[in-house]
């Protein structure tokens, strides 16, 4: 299992974006960056759901956003992520190997009303969605990121 396989995403360029928040109260200009971010965040959650397999549609209903200020209120962390209701999310994600499952609190498993002491798992292949979401929807992320800017910019100029 891979921990913390985070894709960190710095946004920079776009001169007409960047001048246009300089110009603008520190507030407002924290706020339009926090809502991009959150709309950028929507494209990779949107395309994770589609991509999840669908089992039950538990593992693609517990694909969420969130958005975190550092503690120094300098910035925010924007994620999107596996809430805890598909603990087995990581187990899709990247497969599993071969395993034996051993009895914990008896002395025998029961499948379909037979007892084994242990049983082999043969292993799950991986069937990743979120990577994927993320390759895929990049650019379409950045996209929404800036539109969602220049609308709200051109909101806030109109106060």
């Amino acid at each position: 299992m891979r921990q913390n396989d985070g894709i960190d995403i710095e946004i920079q360029g776009d001169r007409a974006l960047t001048q246009a928040l300089d110009g603008l109260q520190a507030k407002i200009s924290k706020r339009i960056v926090r809502q991009s971010a959150r709309a950028g965040a929507a494209v990779f959650a949107k395309r994770a759901r589609a991509l999840a397999p669908r089992d039950t549609s538990q593992l693609s209903k517990s694909i969420r956003t969130k958005q975190k200020p550092f503690a120094n209120r300098m910035g925010f962390n924007t994620w999107v992520y596996v809430d805890s209701r598909a603990w087995y999310a990581h187990m899709v994600e990247f497969g599993t190997q071969p395993h034996a499952i051993q009895p914990r609190n008896k002395k025998a498993l029961s499948f379909g009303g037979k007892m084994y002491r242990g049983v082999m798992h043969p292993g799950a292949a991986a069937k990743p969605f979120m990577r994927p979401a993320a390759n895929e929807g990049a650019a379409e992320a950045f996209t929404a990121v800036q539109e969602k800017m220049k609308l709200l910019i051109a909101e806030a100029v109109r106060l």
